[in-house]
């Protein structure tokens, strides 16, 4: 704090720092956003393993061994960002690559199909899941009742409500590109493909419906499991 001998310039300077700082606190707030609010990321690198240079021109698929750095972010897509991670919630992922020809992204879920097919249904799909804006309670009802008009997402539904439902972890779960993508080669020719995240362990859930000891375990010891185990997976080394 800046003195002064006048008492009243003191307090006036005082007043000042405090007006100043107090605002800067008071914003001190992450916006949630509408969907995959919780989440946690890794840095990493994707390494060619397989000659596919006839499928795709791409650089960073090249040829074997090429290395490009990326970050990949798991998400849970409905519940806040202070939920747990035992919820029965689709989860999602997104892997962006630092590629010489620019960043490359992939997005995908946890199921190989997606609910819908018409993109204009989203937001009803997204309300469906939310909490009711009138009791701020997530209400079975409004989801199967919404489903019931769509008869294209029960192919979804039974990946969202089976031991797939709620994966152990980021490591014990699949990843799926859901879309079909182009891939085009030098000779111009044209290639559709899907995108396949094989999980690196053996897939494992954190269901009632399996180890029961194991459920009560995980959503009493802590809401960040999934994170704990993706943080201590990769070491305090890398």
């Amino acid at each position: 704090m800046l003195k002064s001998g006048a008492p009243d310039v003191q307090f006036f300077l005082r007043i000042i720092f405090w007006w100043r700082r107090l605002p800067i606190f008071d914003r001190e707030r992450i916006p949630e956003r509408v969907v995959h609010a919780r989440g946690a990321s890794a840095k990493g690198f994707f390494e060619v393993t397989h000659d596919i240079s006839h499928l795709t021109c791409a650089d960073f698929l090249r040829a074997p061994g090429v290395q490009t750095p990326l970050i990949v972010r798991f998400s849970t897509v409905i519940h806040e960002r202070a939920s747990p991670g035992t919820v029965r919630d689709p989860r999602g992922f997104a892997v962006k690559f630092y590629t010489r020809e620019g960043n490359f992204d992939l997005v995908g879920n946890y199921f190989p199909i997606f609910f819908i097919r018409d993109g204009m249904k989203f937001p009803n799909l997204i309300h469906a899941f939310k909490p009711n804006p009138k009791s701020n309670i997530q209400e079975s009802w409004r989801v199967l009742d919404y489903f019931s008009h769509l008869p294209e997402s029960l192919s979804t539904l039974t990946w969202l409500f089976d031991d797939v439902g709620i994966p152990q972890d980021y490591r014990h779960m699949e990843g799926f590109g859901v879309h079909t993508f182009t891939l085009i080669n030098k000779a111009g020719r044209v290639r559709y493909v899907k995108y396949l995240r094989v999980a690196p362990y053996k897939y494992s859930s954190v269901t009632p419906t399996g180890d029961l000891d194991k459920f009560k375990s995980a959503i009493s010891t802590s809401t960040e499991e999934d994170v704990h185990d993706l943080l201590h997976s990769i070491g305090p080394t890398n």
